[in-house]
């Protein structure tokens, strides 16, 4: 069952429309703590990215033919894994807090 927001006309309207989860807005120190893990992780995945191009354009060949390229892409695709997954934590955690429910453990899905 969905709680109903009144809109600015008076009609009833399903939570979803307004772009919010349902659930009262979290304090805002847990809000801003949220968001400085999620740019934590970002950041961290940002670098995974630089490090990946970095490693294929600046490492001199390695005895390995083809070693810098997967180990770029390797960078590069976790950098991107978990950039994604910085941004699914983020959304999980929030709606959780928004709902006022415990937060979900690290790792779950």
């Amino acid at each position: 069952m969905q709680p109903n927001v009144t809109s600015h006309a008076g009609a009833q309207a399903p939570a979803q429309a307004t772009g919010h989860a349902a659930g009262s807005e979290p304090d805002y120190r847990f809000t801003l703590a949220n968001e400085r893990t999620f740019l934590a992780w970002f950041r961290t995945s940002l670098a995974l990215i630089a490090g990946g191009v970095a490693v294929v354009q600046l490492v001199p060949a390695l005895a390995f033919p083809g070693a810098r390229q997967v180990l770029g892409i390797l960078l590069t695709v976790a950098g991107g894994g978990l950039s994604l997954a910085a941004v699914l934590r983020w959304s999980r955690v929030q709606a959780a807090m928004r709902r006022e429910e415990d937060l979900p453990p690290p790792g779950s899905r």
